[in-house]
């Protein structure tokens, strides 16, 4: 499987899981944050485990930083991302490593 039908496969099954664990919402936060100045082209961007941000999958007009205040990415249903301020309280996703499990069964 080529790189890029990897990541459409894997974004496919974090929307689907995302909808299944928080019907309401249809966005997650991915753990990407932006840091920096007002003008979008120049902010910095990390993972929050510090990795390198080697892949984009932004929406049409993002990231915009909309009133100085978006530095939080998010995934809304199609895949795409945004970004949004810090301050609501909002569903999210995360990587854990293969000896990890997750307490929280999904129905």
């Amino acid at each position: 499987m080529a790189y890029s039908a990897a990541l459409k496969n894997f974004s496919d099954h974090l929307i689907s899981l995302a909808a299944k664990l928080n019907p309401e919402n249809d966005s997650v936060w991915i753990g990407l944050k932006l840091e920096g100045s007002c003008d979008p082209s120049s902010r910095q961007e990390h993972w929050l485990d510090g990795s390198d941000v080697d892949f984009h999958n932004w929406k049409e007009w993002e990231p915009n930083n909309l009133n100085c205040e978006e530095y939080s990415v998010y995934m809304d249903q199609t895949g795409g991302w945004y970004d949004f301020p810090d301050n609501e309280s909002n569903p999210f996703i995360c990587e854990t490593d293969d000896n990890s499990y997750c307490s929280i069964r999904a129905t």
